[in-house]
């Protein structure tokens, strides 16, 4: 399983992985809008990307939109 998700994030545009990487770190800091942002613009390109629509839905459990 692990080499499945690792060939997945190989296959992304290094600008999608540092958008999900600038939206892991705003989540963890309390930004949670400016982490969607970031996890929205990784989700238009790659719709089924799982890890980014985790990272999401931990925002919105955390600001109570679940």
């Amino acid at each position: 399983m692990k080499d499945k998700i690792k060939h997945f994030w190989k296959k992304i545009s290094n600008k999608a992985y540092r958008d999900y990487d600038k939206g892991l770190h705003f989540s963890k800091i309390n930004e949670h809008d400016k982490a969607l942002k970031y996890f929205d613009n990784v989700l238009k390109k790659y719709p089924d990307n799982s890890d980014v629509h985790s990272a999401k839905g931990s925002v919105f459990y955390r600001r109570g939109w679940f």
